[in-house]
């Protein structure tokens, strides 16, 4: 049996979902990162796709909009299976 490989979350995909997120809300990245206790320079590097949020700052953005991490991260997930191994891909 082949172990998977997961592969890391498109940061496209992150950056349209937390600026959606934020957007709806009527939100600006400045009033989003006072929220959940961030710099303001922090949140835009990751709706920009520069940065991911770390564990602790994920676990931030679950909590604030209620939502699980591979939702919110990580929004499909595709399984690739190759003669050797087995592919995970989070989009």
């Amino acid at each position: 049996m082949t172990t998977p490989r997961v592969m890391k979350p498109n940061m496209q995909e992150v950056r349209t979902k937390l600026a959606a997120l934020r957007e709806q809300n009527h939100l600006t990245s400045r009033q989003m990162a006072g929220l959940i206790g961030v710099k303001r320079n922090a949140y835009a590097q990751w709706e920009y796709g520069y940065t991911q949020p770390g564990p602790k700052n994920a676990r931030l953005l679950v909590d604030f909009w209620e939502e699980p991490l591979a939702t919110l991260l990580a929004p499909a997930a595709i399984v690739r299976k190759g003669s050797r191994q087995e592919e995970i891909i989070i989009l």
